[in-house]
C-alpha cells in the first residue's frame, strides 16, 4: 500500500478529491436517501464530524477497496491489486483501516487486519516502506468511518 501512496498525482487530476469532511458528507447523503433514521448512525455521523478537522489534508493516491478479496498473490508476493473503481485522492489511512474493519476479518476478531494480521504488524510493514508510522488519531477515525460506511 505505502508504494502505491507514493505515486505521483499530478497525472490523476480527474480522480475525484475525498477529503475527510468530503468523505463524511458523501456517506450522510447516501445515509438520509434511506429514510431510515438509526440513532447509532447518527452518533457515528456526528462523532466523524466532530474528528475531522484534527485530520491533516493529504493529496495521495487512495484505491479505496484495499482488502485480501482484490489483492492477487502468489509464492512469489503480490502480483496485482485489483478493483480501482473507488479510487480517489485523499488520505492513505482510509485504505490501511479499510483492511481493519470487522467485516473483513471473516469471524477472526482477533486479527483485525483482514482476519490474519495484528495492526502492530500492518503499521511497521507501512513504516518499513513509507517511512511514517500512521497516527492513532487517524487511524481510529478511518476505522470508524469503514465500520460506518459498512452499516
Amino acid at each position: 500500500m505505502a508504494r502505491i501512496y507514493e505515486l505521483p498525482v499530478d497525472d490523476l487530476a480527474f480522480l475525484p478529491r475525498a477529503t475527510a469532511g468530503d468523505a463524511v458528507q458523501t456517506l450522510y447523503a447516501e445515509y438520509q436517501g434511506y429514510q431510515e433514521p438509526r440513532p447509532v448512525f447518527q452518533m457515528a455521523f456526528r462523532w466523524l464530524r466532530d474528528n475531522q478537522s484534527s485530520l491533516p489534508a493529504t493529496r495521495t493516491l487512495v484505491h479505496g477497496d484495499f482488502r485480501n478479496g482484490n489483492l492477487m498473490v502468489d509464492e512469489g508476493g503480490l502480483k496485482g491489486v485489483l478493483d480501482w473503481e473507488m479510487a480517489s485522492l485523499g488520505d492513505p489511512i482510509a485504505d490501511l483501516d479499510w483492511m481493519c474493519v470487522n467485516s473483513w476479518r471473516f469471524g477472526q476478531i482477533d486479527l483485525p487486519v483482514g482476519g490474519f494480521g495484528r495492526r502492530e504488524d500492518l503499521f511497521a510493514g507501512y513504516w518499513g516502506v513509507a517511512g511514517v508510522t500512521p497516527d492513532p488519531q487517524r487511524v481510529r477515525y478511518w476505522e470508524v468511518f469503514g465500520t460506518l460506511k459498512w452499516g
